[in-house]
């Protein structure tokens, strides 16, 4: 008996293993999390099937209390580290973006325009080298904490570098 228990436990490991690997290689979602400029940290998801953004791609959250209700209002995830957040020194945005394909992978560049003033995120969509259809990614982000007259604006960038 504890043979026969002990081989369906091998086929059953050995399946879900095989089934695993068929499926889009993980690298491909963790890319879009990456960002090496200091003035952007992608914290995590927030729940893209509750927003609206019809007017805008970003919306930025300046007090800890406009965070919550919004959190309170849509039932969203809550940003990583939320609790830690000083925002007295940063802001907190709500960044949607979407991919070319399925196998996309994303980069973040920032520029603060201090005479125009304004606050560019720029994503650049990687082609990942798929025909289906794209991923739509809803993030919260950590930006700097900017003066009110500010205005922070996300643009979106296709780069066919499938060869990276």
């Amino acid at each position: 008996m504890n043979k026969i228990l002990l081989s369906i436990f091998f086929i059953l490991s050995l399946f879900f293993s095989l089934g695993a690997n068929a499926q889009p290689d993980d690298r491909y979602f963790l890319l879009h999390h990456d960002s090496k400029d200091s003035n952007l940290r992608i914290l995590n998801s927030g729940n893209a099937k509750f927003y609206n953004f019809h007017t805008a791609p970003i919306y930025v959250f300046n007090y800890k209390h406009e965070v919550n209700q919004f959190i309170d209002s849509t039932a969203s995830a809550i940003p990583i580290g939320f609790d830690k957040i000083d925002f007295s020194q940063n802001s907190l945005a709500l960044i949607s973006y979407h991919g070319g394909d399925c196998h996309a992978t994303f980069s973040f560049k920032t520029e603060l325009n201090n005479e125009a003033k304004q606050f560019i995120i720029t994503v650049t969509d990687h082609y990942g080298g798929c025909r289906a259809g794209g991923k739509f990614f809803t993030n919260w982000a950590l930006i700097p904490k900017l003066p009110y007259d500010y205005n922070v604006e996300l643009r979106s960038v296709f780069a066919e570098d499938f060869n990276k």
